[in-house]
């Protein structure tokens, strides 16, 4: 008999983690794939990328669009109250051996709240990590400790949980899907790059991706208006802005974004690139600078450096070619220019990336296929 198998996708940052894996979880015969799909997937502002899950040729089983999307934290509030009567009702409906989990945005708690409650097995991918800037640290946390199985990206990872009292045999690591060879990142040319996004690249060119700090006493509008402060003393560069995503008054920064773009004509803006055209432009750009996971886990991957800002991703796991420092426009400066000497091109010549495992999705599969669930 088959094992009911549920993943959860509530943004675009974790369905990019874990498409590889819905693929194979798809094809396994032990397995029946549950799929459900909520959160920011079905905005317009963000990208309604529910269709990029569709387009890749996956069944969505279940849809939970939002009731409240004011991009405030009542309205997160509210996304987690409606989320947890409608999972509840899916997992009822189900029944099933095994709920997937991914990561620490808060769409993702709901579900464990519910899958708790109703006495349901969590594996969890990612836990044991630390960004001490965003309440996704604290999310985290609290899903790991609701979650039986735990499939983490990194040895310090590992060590955490067995502090935090995990049971050691129950924890695997796997290192990040997102980056496995055996699923290589997509990258076409760059002439079609610039035909599809009707962009063109200057001398230099950096992309930023960057999101709300949504812990401490950080002002993220002051904070951003020093990023771009520093951006604007830079010569024969073009930038190019990724999406915000669904923080709580991350609108904010986009209209910084825009009013910046409004003076400035080497300015490009996308709000959802799509896991292709992003990892695309990534590949060209000459740094990835910001504040978002990617720029640890997958930007490494793509022999790119990272500059690092504050302190959203603060104390999490990062190898050679990424540079953390603090919102400083003067450091800011230095640093972006630090990355085109040879120096720190002959540092990163070799790159070293704490999430990169070898085979991680399909070590995911066996080790599931070989869980006894009670």
């Amino acid at each position: 008999m088959k094992k009911k198998f549920i993943f959860i996708t509530g943004s675009r940052a974790e369905y990019g983690i874990i498409k590889n894996l819905l693929f194979l979880a798809k094809k396994n015969k032990y397995f029946q794939l549950i799929l459900i799909v909520t959160g920011s997937h079905f905005e317009k502002k963000y990208g309604n990328t529910y269709k990029e899950i569709i387009n890749d040729g996956l069944v969505i089983n279940y849809k939970i669009k939002n009731i409240d999307i004011k991009n405030n934290e009542l309205s997160a509030i509210n996304f987690i109250a409606n989320n947890c009567k409608n999972l509840s009702k899916i997992f009822s409906i189900e029944n099933p051996d095994l709920v997937f989990l991914t990561g620490d945005r808060y769409e993702m708690i709901p579900a464990a709240i519910s899958a708790t409650i109703q006495n349901i097995n969590i594996a969890h991918l990612h836990g044991g990590e630390i960004t001490l800037g965003s309440f996704d640290n604290a999310i985290r946390n609290s899903i790991t400790m609701m979650s039986k199985y735990h499939f983490v990206a990194t040895l310090n990872a590992k060590k955490r949980l067995k502090l935090m009292g995990i049971k050691p045999g129950n924890i695997f690591h796997v290192g990040s899907p997102s980056i496995d060879k055996k699923f290589p990142i997509k990258i076409i040319s760059k002439n079609l790059l610039i035909k599809n996004l009707n962009i063109q690249f200057n001398k230099k060119n950096i992309l930023v991706t960057y999101h709300r700090e949504t812990t401490g006493n950080s002002n993220s509008n002051v904070d951003f208006k020093i990023l771009l402060n520093a951006l604007n003393q830079l010569k024969d560069t073009n930038i190019f802005f990724t999406g915000i995503n669904a923080d709580p008054h991350s609108k904010l920064i986009k209209k910084e974004i825009f009013k910046y773009k409004k003076t400035n004509n080497n300015i490009y803006y996308f709000s959802n690139l799509g896991k292709l055209l992003y990892f695309t432009l990534c590949s060209y750009v000459d740094v990835v600078v910001g504040n978002s996971s990617s720029g640890l886990i997958e930007i490494p991957y793509l022999n790119k450096p990272t500059i690092n800002l504050g302190n959203r991703q603060k104390n999490r796991d990062f190898g050679n070619s990424v540079i953390n420092i603090p919102l400083n426009s003067k450091i800011i400066i230095k640093k972006i220019n630090h990355i085109y000497t040879s120096t720190f091109k002959n540092k990163i010549k070799t790159i070293y990336n704490p999430y990169y495992k070898i085979n991680s999705n399909s070590s995911i599969i066996k080790i599931i296929e070989n869980i006894k669930l009670v």
